[in-house]
């Protein structure tokens, strides 16, 4: 990418490897060239782990590093990436050790594994709107089947199953016991 350089006072080619991050603060650029058709962006590099600091509070190990390349302003993009990654990483983990336990999977076969992936996101949707019916409509179905997905702390309430774990919940419930509750079978929310 090409950098200004206020020091030789010119434009420099420079690796994305040149930036490094800190550990307490971010990194923002504004106004890069990158590749050779000179697409203008800017960069933002997140804060880094702690643990993974030298002395000098600069990283130099990248394993772990967010570099941000946007068209909106760098801090406004580091907080929707970390909005978005929060999202990816509970989606992943309803995937795998919450619910559907992807990697027990003993599958060798690539097109069956793209399927059953498939299969897993669209699971994955229908019980989150299963479990957002549920508490939109919780005054209700409570009469019925009374799941408890949140809690008073220090008079605040505070969500103990998310809506994907509450819509598995619900789903199981019904499932294995004969309980009079019509699950949603459509994937409309609502009108």
């Amino acid at each position: 990418m090409l950098v200004y350089d206020k020091k030789e006072k010119h434009y420099i080619y420079r690796k994305l490897s040149y930036f490094k991050p800190y550990v307490y603060k971010s990194a923002f650029f504004q106004n890069l060239s990158f590749g050779d058709v000179g697409f203008i962006a800017n960069l933002a590099i997140a804060p880094a782990s702690k643990t993974k600091a030298s002395d000098d509070d600069i990283i130099d190990d990248d394993n772990d590093t967010w570099f941000i390349i946007t068209n909106l302003s760098p801090k406004l993009a580091i907080r929707k990436y970390k909005m978005r990654y929060a999202a990816i990483e509970f989606l992943f983990k309803a995937q795998k050790s919450n619910g559907f336990f992807l990697e027990k999977t003993k599958t060798k076969n690539l097109h069956a594994m793209e399927t059953l992936y498939g299969v897993v996101c669209i699971a994955h949707l229908w019980l989150s709107i299963l479990g957002l019916d549920y508490i939109k409509n919780y005054n209700h179905v409570k009469n019925k089947i009374n799941i408890r997905f949140n809690k008073k702390v220090n008079g605040k309430t505070i969500r103990i199953l998310s809506t994907f774990k509450l819509g598995l919940t619900l789903f199981k419930r019904v499932y294995n016991h004969s309980i009079d509750f019509i699950l949603k079978t459509n994937f409309r929310l609502y009108l």
